[in-house]
């Protein structure tokens, strides 16, 4: 699922491609980014208050990738 967490807006329902994230302008030129792994079971809609087992800053996206190896997604 991907949190747009400025924007306030959540797409639980549509599957999202993790590249189409990274190359929206938005993300791929304007590092820092914070990112986040949680737990899926921390509720839906408007209820959704992501219970955050790791929060890392990245600065590039080759950090980021370093951060989902870390988790070992």
């Amino acid at each position: 699922m991907f949190k747009d967490r400025k924007r306030d807006r959540t797409r639980p329902a549509k599957r999202i491609k993790l590249g189409e994230v990274l190359d929206k302008p938005e993300i791929e030129g304007n590092y820092p980014h914070t990112v986040g792994f949680y737990k899926v079971s921390s509720g839906k809609g408007a209820s959704f208050k992501p219970e955050y087992l790791e929060l890392r800053i990245i600065q590039t996206v080759e950090e980021f990738w370093m951060f989902l190896n870390a988790l070992d997604i």
